[in-house]
């Protein structure tokens, strides 16, 4: 459990020292022009691969993750579990089918079996297709159920 609590420290510290000094500044500017052009799912499944590839630990990604996406779910007004909920369909999701990646090298290597077993993860990208589908889906046919209601309604308060 030490080790563990070790690998937390170290990249939570990472984390803030990469932000305080200012160099995810030209990230979180990619990652706001990124939510901006391609949609907010999108974003969040690329900057899941990028941090997964980049720094080779899924605790280390969600973190670096977290720290880049949070700017731009608190400016959208979407709380914290959203934001908590898509980085788990997504980065905690596609960090295992990323083969030099902890999650992925070290069951490969305890099982005995190299890269070649990651073409049967076809469950694992699944997962955060059919979660962020869904999701624009839902929110597409609220907006639209929301829309007739005002249209039929009038512009009443409580919609």
């Amino acid at each position: 459990m030490a080790g563990i609590i070790m690998i937390l420290a170290i990249s939570s510290t990472y984390a803030k020292i990469l932000s305080v000094s200012g160099l995810l500044r030209q990230l979180n500017e990619i990652v706001e022009a990124m939510m901006r052009r391609i949609g907010k799912s999108r974003t969040v499944i690329l900057s899941s691969l990028f941090a997964s590839g980049i720094f080779c630990s899924q605790i280390t990604s969600c973190i670096m993750a977290a720290t880049l996406l949070k700017k731009q779910y608190t400016k959208r007004g979407q709380p914290k579990e959203e934001l908590a909920l898509d980085l788990e369909n997504s980065l905690v999701i596609i960090a295992p089918m990323v083969p030099w990646c902890l999650s992925c090298s070290v069951p490969l290597k305890l099982l005995g079996v190299g890269v070649e077993a990651l073409r049967w993860e076809f469950y694992i990208f699944l997962i955060p297709i059919c979660y962020f589908l869904g999701k624009e889906i839902h929110f597409r046919r609220a907006s639209v159920y929301r829309r007739f209601l005002r249209s039929w309604l009038g512009s009443y308060r409580f919609l």
